[in-house]
């Protein structure tokens, strides 16, 4: 209840009970007057009637007569004549008419009225006694109207200084609702600053002490984003090619390869510089490393019209160029370039053909490749281009007997009619409580008793332009499914491209809009922060579409590659995750990380987490919740 709301009750509370002290204590004094005014009119009346009767014969006949008269012209409920011995000798009564009152407000008003008397006599004796008693239904009712318009002036009165009362409060607690708005966005880990301040001196100081505090974790979250943008050129940038290094190539590389990932195939080229310390002989270190830049930044300008394409200094001498979702076959356009280039700058340096150039390797990976069967590959296809003559590269060929592509697409299209996609979860746990927060969904493909996990889908689903139709008719599985676990989301994770595709939103939105009033489920939709920096609008639209429905919004494959961390306080995800090479390995910018993410009070998540010695190393880095195949050895 809002102070408000109980400031209005007491103060209600206090004028009802002043209305009805005042209404009773007025009404009391107007029943004691109208009583006593009763009485002292039957009193004068039955003077009158005594003095009028003493002036007559006091026969029977003469005091029947005087006494009808009185009753018949005046407001009376009875008149009586007892002889001296208290016998009744002659009465007239009416019965008390309280027709035009409630029946509840005569009993609350009932009185007893003293009789009047008077002594009637025959010359110097006494014959009896005259009493009478006037009629109280006049009174009750005069009395009932007195009461009604005290009750309808004073509550009047009660409701316009209610009313004024109210309006004054609501002036001076007003800031009570900017403190309140304040707090609420404290609480969601918004830095919202006011900037009026109230003149009541209490608020006043609350206001300036919020302020201190938003000012305080806004300076934190600032300092620990600059540190972060910082150490992101210290730890992943080669400082004389201006490109990604080793430790990128890793991180990014583990990234791609994941089975959730949509890049997990693609083409990779390994360049190796011939002979690296006889050009610091020959230019210079300076000419060197001039010639090594802008190799480097010719290397990122020809790879721009790849998506999702690195390119990184493994070591002084060799260069991996990473290639998402391209096949061998097409990038022989892209190799003989780079030969070519080189070829033209070591005659433009009038260098030694036969000694200087660029030994190039090419091969292909998949998801079932990990990280260091990557490096094997890679190795290899250099080893094996350092034996070929000059101005040639090597293949190192894909022999893996593949599907053809309309086969990919019946098999799909076959899946969709005969419902056999089977969602799949996999477990993200806490390792201190042992409990779910929540299970990643992921999906095969059964097929003639084959089964074509998530890994090995991917690609053709890519390849055939199918990313957005296989995307929705899981998303709609899942949304329509029975969760068995109640209380644990699902979080579907979306594929950069799901989101780069135009129509996506629109298809997406209707089967919201369709399916709101029948989900089961708590969902959250995960978006990589790779594709949050390169669509930052587009995700942003999807981001708030997923909000309006309800849903929540995390995001995965976290690296802190971006220029600003701003959008993170902007976008407010549930969770971030990240993999936990690069919690691990990333010594210098892990705290400042967390500084940011708790800040905004965003949960940390390691991801391909595999072995328990890496919960160790992780719960000392104040991660505790992860996911991979270690969850199931806990």
């Amino acid at each position: 209840m809002t102070l408000y709301r109980q400031i209005a009750i007491l103060v209600s509370g206090i004028f009802l009970i002043l209305l009805s002290t005042i209404l009773m204590v007025s009404f009391s004094i107007v029943k004691d007057s109208a009583q006593k005014e009763l009485y002292e009119n039957a009193q004068n009346s039955v003077s009158s009637l005594s003095l009028s009767l003493n002036s007559t014969d006091m026969t029977q006949g003469a005091i029947e007569t005087m006494i009808n008269a009185s009753f018949d012209n005046g407001n009376y409920e009875r008149i009586t004549f007892v002889d001296i011995d208290n016998n009744k000798v002659y009465e007239r009564t009416k019965e008390i008419q309280t027709a035009n009152i409630p029946v509840w407000f005569e009993k609350f008003v009932a009185f007893e009225v003293p009789v009047a008397k008077a002594k009637l006599s025959s010359g110097w004796q006494v014959i009896g006694t005259l009493e009478i008693l006037n009629n109280r239904s006049i009174t009750y009712f005069q009395l009932y109207n007195i009461m009604m318009s005290m009750v309808i002036y004073l509550g009047l009165a009660c409701i316009v200084f209610l009313l004024i009362l109210s309006y004054i409060f609501h002036v001076i607690l007003r800031p009570l609702l900017a403190i309140e708005k304040q707090a609420q966005a404290v609480m969601k880990n918004e830095f919202v600053i006011q900037e009026k301040l109230p003149w009541t001196k209490e608020f006043k100081v609350v206001i300036l002490s919020i302020n201190a505090m938003v000012r305080k974790f806004e300076s934190i979250f600032k300092t620990a984003s600059e540190t972060l943008s910082e150490n992101k050129e210290l730890l992943y940038s080669d400082a004389v090619m201006k490109i990604a290094n080793r430790r990128y190539f890793i991180l990014k590389a583990t990234e791609y390869l994941t089975d959730e990932n949509g890049k997990n195939y693609g083409t990779t080229l390994i360049l190796s510089i011939k002979k690296a310390d006889g050009l610091n002989q020959v230019l210079g270190y300076k000419n060197t490393d001039k010639l090594l830049f802008e190799f480097a930044q010719y290397l990122k300008q020809s790879i721009q019209s790849f998506d999702d394409a690195i390119v990184c200094r493994v070591n002084g001498t060799e260069i991996i160029i990473m290639l998402p979702k391209i096949y061998m076959k097409e990038v022989t356009p892209l190799v003989r370039d780079i030969l070519s280039y080189m070829n033209h700058k070591i005659e433009e340096l009038e260098l030694d053909k036969t000694e200087f150039g660029l030994d190039v390797g090419v091969c292909e990976y998949e998801a079932q490749h990990n990280i260091s069967e990557l490096f094997s590959l890679i190795d290899y296809a250099l080893a094996q281009a350092k034996l070929l003559p000059q101005g040639q590269y090597y293949e190192l060929l894909n022999n893996k007997v593949a599907i053809a592509k309309e086969r990919w697409r019946q098999i799909i299209l076959d899946g969709f009619k005969n419902d056999s996609f089977e969602i799949m979860y996999r477990k993200v746990i806490d390792i201190n409580t042992k409990s779910k927060r929540h299970n990643v969904v992921s999906f095969a493909l059964n097929n003639d008793n084959e089964s074509y996990f998530y890994g090995t889908l991917i690609a053709p689903v890519v390849e055939l332009g199918m990313v957005q139709d296989v995307y929705l008719y899981v998303i709609k599985k899942v949304l329509l499914s029975s969760n068995n676990q109640k209380g644990v989301p699902l979080t579907i994770q979306i594929s950069s491209q799901f989101i780069e595709d135009k129509d996506t939103y629109g298809k997406l939105k209707t089967l919201l809009n369709e399916t709101k009033n029948k989900i089961n489920n708590e969902i959250i939709f995960e978006i990589p922060e790779s594709v949050i920096n390169n669509h930052f609008e587009s995700s942003l639209h999807f981001i708030k579409l997923f909000k309006e429905y309800g849903f929540g919004f995390g995001i995965n494959s976290f690296m802190a590659y971006s220029e600003d961390y701003h959008y993170l306080k902007e976008l407010k995800p549930i969770f971030v995750k990240a993999d936990k090479q690069y919690i691990l390995d990333t010594q210098q910018n892990i705290n400042v990380v967390k500084i940011v993410l708790d800040s905004l009070g965003i949960e940390f998540i390691a991801t391909g987490v595999n072995d328990l010695a890496e919960i160790e190393d992780l719960n000392k880095k104040g991660i505790s919740v992860v996911a991979g195949m270690v969850v199931d050895k806990i």
